[in-house]
């Protein structure tokens, strides 16, 4: 999310282009550790990296590096992971192309839509970074997989998880997943993202007293007490889905929800401000990489276009 948030700000400020992508290398380093990377080991029994001829997913760390990766390649086609991006593009494009879900898994049995749409994203945006088609017809199969199996009809909200085998909704069409998908697709300029943007601001924008916030839940689905994906829920609704619906308001124009959303984040956050810094007391270093990406995403038609806000 750093890396999505430094390239963003470039794209927007050029005169800190030299400083952002210094950061993002950085960030990528980061994420190539052995301490990054372990968990990921630890769960499927392979490192997500020396495995990349391999048919195992490894959503949960290959998509969003790679997405990271597609954002810099954009900026600069010539960066220092190159080489590896493609690796992992390829890897990536060709477990989605084996799976007859359109979708690989995270962790062994556990798929995410969500998190599909990071590595569909990535794809996507690699080939608006190198100006070719590679991926196109493998990206617009997973797309029309994804709209017809994936997306709840009533409700046009993306669906939590499916089973690994049969693609079947083992959870409930949720806010966090179907915000954050949103945002990836709309990193890559992809028009359905407006549509799940729409969507979840239709079934689940719930203000309260001038503040916003957004349910995980349609109406009529239990709560529950909330999970790692949506945080906990107060009175149903998510901390989660409601800061992923900050890059979508942002990525759509829609500025009456930011103002709404930024209100309880302002609030509840506790933002702090240094020389050229400022830091949310609330939400740690994630929360801190979060709210950078998306309270720094981009309008939707200039990332399709690339030119500036």
């Amino acid at each position: 999310m750093a890396v999505l948030g430094y390239a963003q700000l470039a794209e927007q400020h050029p005169e800190l282009r030299a400083e952002c992508l210094r950061r993002m290398e950085l960030a990528e380093d980061r994420i190539l550790s052995d301490q990054v990377r372990k968990f990921d080991r630890r769960e499927w029994k392979e490192d997500p990296i020396e495995s990349l001829d391999g048919p195992n997913g490894h959503a949960g760390y290959l998509a969003y590096f790679n997405l990271a990766l597609s954002a810099h390649r954009r900026l600069d086609p010539g960066f220092k992971h190159r080489a590896l991006h493609d690796r992992i593009s390829a890897a990536l494009a060709r477990r989605l192309a084996a799976s007859h879900i359109v979708l690989i898994e995270t962790y062994p049995s556990q798929t995410y839509p969500v998190d599909n749409c990071a590595a569909a994203a990535s794809l996507r945006l690699h080939d608006l970074a190198d100006g070719t088609n590679r991926f196109q017809e493998l990206y617009g199969h997973w797309l029309t997989g994804v709209k017809q199996r994936h997306v709840d009809h009533m409700t046009g909200l993306l669906i939590q998880a499916v089973g690994s085998r049969t693609g079947d909704a083992t959870d409930a069409p949720r806010g966090s997943g179907t915000l954050l998908g949103a945002y990836f697709l709309g990193v890559a300029g992809e028009p359905f993202a407006k549509d799940l943007y729409l969507a979840a601001r239709r079934e689940l924008l719930a203000p309260v007293m001038g503040f916003g916030a957004v349910r995980e839940y349609p109406g009529g689905i239990s709560a529950g007490p909330g999970d790692i994906d949506s945080g906990p829920l107060i009175f149903g609704r998510s901390i989660s889905a409601s800061g992923f619906m900050l890059g979508g308001a942002r990525q759509h124009g829609d500025e009456d929800t930011f103002r709404l959303i930024y209100r309880s984040v302002h609030l509840f956050g506790a933002p702090t401000r240094q020389p050229g810094k400022r830091t949310f007391a609330c939400g740690g270093p994630l929360g801190d990489s979060l709210l950078f990406a998306l309270l720094t995403a981009r309008p939707m038609q200039t990332a399709e276009t690339g030119g500036r806000p």
